[in-house]
């Protein structure tokens, strides 16, 4: 290129780039969601976990908790580190609040810096960046996705650490991120980068290489060190290793076959599961026909095929050995990751199939260029890529249902199935409900979740399909499972839009908020040790002699079986407790008669448990003595029902660590 086009041509790419973002963010009302805007919301609800409740108490690690109002996280992730989050948090932590600006700020970082660094990378080959630009599916979607845009910026860089030779720390430093990111895809740039040395001459890079494996294991190290401190032990942290590892599909070995064969078969079981997706995967977001998709694969191909002739001639153009780096890459996170990768990953996260596509081109159109002695030519390769994209394209969801949520719910309980985008977007109080519900006989059990002024509001919000406009008694999609029961009882439609619905309960003029039964604490909500008192204070509305029973439990985070599950029946002052088996209650005993009440996870000490009545209030206090094979983190959960048999149902209330 000359001095003015190479100035020109990026520009032009960043520009068309970041106008697309901000388009699609404006007209999706702050939330550009083409695929997987779950992420970014996702990554949202978890930064603002890091604000709204101590990360100390679990360990900086990644907590799915939806309401900010709960006395402690749950939820908490352990198969990786996530480090976009952190970005969001560091906007939280400037002032920047509002989910929909951190969205076009870090979408416009995360884009600008994959496109400057995939030119440094590939400059001399503009092909290659002016492709990537213009690939709806497997780059411009992925631009609004807080969490997936920094898988662009993550491989170029790699790339050009390699082709540079970067120093040590520098590379260290690429690595240490690399592996704060996500697991699956460090292992295909790893992969990429590994290669890359090795083509381009790994004497001059040992010590790049050896900056990278550094950084690497010192991320691994510190996520340990998190799951550890954590878990409170090895071995609870190794059995959820042993999860992850199966939710990544990990291959296992095969009976007879040596390690090699074995994992040369999963990376080719891998790629055929990954390639026959490829075309179907395009059809279905189409209205090309199946030969145009299988021309894509023919492209590819081609690139493959003068790729390899140029490596084994030694040539020295870059994206030949880029695609065999790449191809590599994938091969690699097939073959170790095969159940996770083939599957799903390869198949829903198109930018792993843009790489190769885009590479390819490089490959063809330097072919096409030393064939036709005219550059133009490989620009032309671009058209179809570029018609691909519009083709493609599906409306961005309108951001309008948050921005009333904000205004007239902002705060309040909100019922909703996609209780995620809610309390990212608005950070209001979010209650889950489950498909099909609420039921016509379930609705009244909802009364108690108003709030002072009786307001409650019920969402629903599909962002997959869109949809016509919600009307009053049609309502299409998922949604109408959780708004048609609602209507059908005489409530309102409040707001309705494209993909969206809220009902606003029917509130009585004279209505006043219920006098009911409610948990209030547990003290202590976290700690650690094999002994404790825990008090449990509960309340009603109509006076403590109103309140029937209270059940607590402490148990696994999976709460399966019940572990240790004491219930207080308040008019015999009795208390129960589960066998192990969870199946059947041990004969009951008084509060404060001799003796304790034990299974193989805990024992009560009866004589020194106690309960205190303060007008409203009960306070049950329940000294426990834990087993030491009961060890690892504990869920503390808590219910009360009233003599009318209304209960809380479970409430989260804290953990404990049993050791």
């Amino acid at each position: 290129m000359t001095f003015e086009a190479r100035r020109i041509f990026p520009a032009a790419t960043i520009v068309w780039t970041l106008g697309f973002l901000v388009w699609s963010w404006r007209v999706g009302g702050g939330v550009p969601a083409f695929i997987d805007p779950i992420e970014t919301v996702l990554t949202v609800v978890h930064a603002r976990n890091l604000i709204e409740h101590n990360p100390f108490e679990f360990s900086w690690l990644t907590a799915e908790t939806i309401d900010p109002e709960a006395p402690v996280v749950t939820g908490v992730y352990t198969h990786n580190a996530n480090f976009p989050r952190y970005l969001h948090y560091l906007l939280f932590l400037l002032g920047i609040n509002k989910a929909s600006t951190q969205i076009l700020i870090l979408g416009l970082a995360g884009s600008t810096m994959g496109l400057v660094l995939a030119w440094k990378a590939c400059g001399e080959q503009p092909i290659v960046p002016i492709a990537m630009s213009c690939d709806f599916i497997q780059f411009l979607a992925w631009t609004g996705n807080t969490y997936r845009v920094w898988t662009f910026p993550l491989l170029w860089a790699g790339v050009l650490a390699s082709r540079r030779v970067w120093r040590p720390w520098h590379a260290g430093l690429l690595a240490f991120a690399l592996y704060q990111f996500e697991y699956g895809f460090a292992v295909f740039v790893t992969t990429v980068v590994g290669i890359l040395c090795l083509l381009l001459g790994w004497r001059r890079r040992v010590g790049m290489m050896a900056g990278f494996g550094i950084g690497a294991a010192l991320s691994l190290a510190l996520f340990g060190i998190q799951v550890l401190t954590y878990f409170g032990g090895f071995e609870e942290a190794r059995a959820e290793l042993v999860k992850t590892v199966g939710r990544r599909g990990l291959v296992t070995a095969a009976p007879g076959h040596s390690l090699p064969i074995r994992f040369l078969a999963a990376g080719v079981a891998g790629f055929g599961d990954a390639a026959k997706m490829i075309s179907p995967r395009l059809a279905s977001r189409t209205n090309f026909p199946a030969e145009y998709n299988d021309g894509i694969l023919v492209l590819v191909v081609l690139g493959i095929a003068g790729a390899a002739v140029r490596v084994v001639r030694r040539d020295s153009s870059m994206p030949a050995p880029l695609l065999i780096a790449i191809l590599g890459g994938m091969f690699v996170a097939s073959a170790v990751l095969r159940g996770y990768y083939s599957d799903a990953y390869l198949r829903s996260h198109l930018p792993f199939f843009g790489f190769p596509i885009w590479v390819s081109l490089g490959v063809v159109a330097e072919d096409l260029v030393r064939l036709t002695r005219f550059p133009a030519a490989s620009i032309a390769l671009v058209v179809p890529i570029l018609a691909s994209s519009w083709l493609m394209y599906k409306p961005p969801f309108p951001g309008q249902v948050f921005k009333i949520l904000e205004r007239d719910f902002k705060g309040r309980s909100i019922l909703t199935p996609s209780h995620y985008y809610v309390y990212a977007l608005t950070g209001g109080r979010t209650f889950p409900i489950p498909p099909g519900h609420p039921t016509p006989d379930e609705i009244p059990t909802l009364v108690h979740l108003r709030e002072p002024d009786g307001r409650i509001a019920v969402v629903c919000i599909d962002l997959v399909t869109g949809g016509a406009a919600i009307q009053r008694g049609n309502i299409g999609n998922e949604c109408g499972l959780f708004i048609n029961p609602l209507i059908k009882n005489g409530h309102r439609v409040a707001r309705a839009g494209k993909g969206y619905s809220i009902v606003e309960i029917a509130v009585p003029v004279d209505w006043k908020p219920p006098t009911r039964t409610k948990v209030v604490s547990v003290k202590p909500h976290s700690g650690r040790g094999l002994s404790e008192t825990f008090e449990i204070k509960v309340a009603h509305g109509a006076g403590a002699t109103a309140l029937a029973e209270i059940d607590f439990v402490i148990n696994s985070p999976e709460g399966s079986p019940p572990s240790c599950w004491l219930q207080f029946v308040r008019p015999a002052n009795r208390v129960l407790l589960q066998n192990d088996a969870g199946s059947a209650w041990l004969p009951e005993k008084t509060v404060g008669a001799p003796g304790s009440l034990g299974n193989s996870r805990c024992a009560l000490n009866l004589r020194r448990a106690t309960v205190e009545v303060d007008g409203s209030d009960l306070t049950l206090s329940l000294p426990l003595t834990f087993n030491a094979g009961f060890g690892g983190v504990k869920t503390i959960r808590a219910l009360t029902v009233d003599t009318n048999r209304e209960t809380t149902g479970w409430q989260t209330m804290g953990s404990w660590r049993v050791q």
